[in-house]
């Protein structure tokens, strides 16, 4: 796996799997894909409709997170992309260049693997958005 940066590695072992390096490379890698977002979200777009029918037959139409709300979405365990650790780790900011707000440069790291998908409510969903 090619993280851009290790400290984001260390990161996402701590959460997945205790810290275990090795076991993130090995038992997580179809969570991660480093391609440009805009790729993987095209791809997304075009393979949601099948994908819907196997997410929420396989989470039994209940949101994976609450575990209560009936789950209406599927959403990216690892997202496709994110500038949460770029803020958290390398404290980045956003830059206003020519009177236009930038946001913060975002990574990028899930993958649309069946097995980073997961049915969630909307709620659940909106407050994922920043966590990671």
């Amino acid at each position: 796996m090619e993280f851009r940066y290790l400290e984001d590695k260390k990161y996402f072992a701590d959460i997945l799997c205790g810290g275990d390096i090795v076991r993130l490379e090995n038992e997580y890698k179809d969570y991660f894909d480093f391609r440009p977002a805009s790729i993987k979200r095209k791809e997304f777009n075009f393979k949601i409709k099948k994908l819907f029918p196997i997410v929420f037959k396989r989470a039994k139409g209940i949101c994976q997170i609450c575990n209560i709300a009936k789950g209406k979405e599927v959403d990216h365990i690892i997202p496709i992309a994110s500038n949460q650790l770029n803020k958290k780790f390398r404290k980045m900011k956003p830059i206003i260049a020519n009177g236009n707000f930038k946001k913060v440069l975002a990574e990028n790291y899930g993958s649309n693997n069946l097995i980073n998908l997961q049915l969630v409510c909307k709620s659940c969903n909106r407050k994922k958005w920043h966590n990671f």
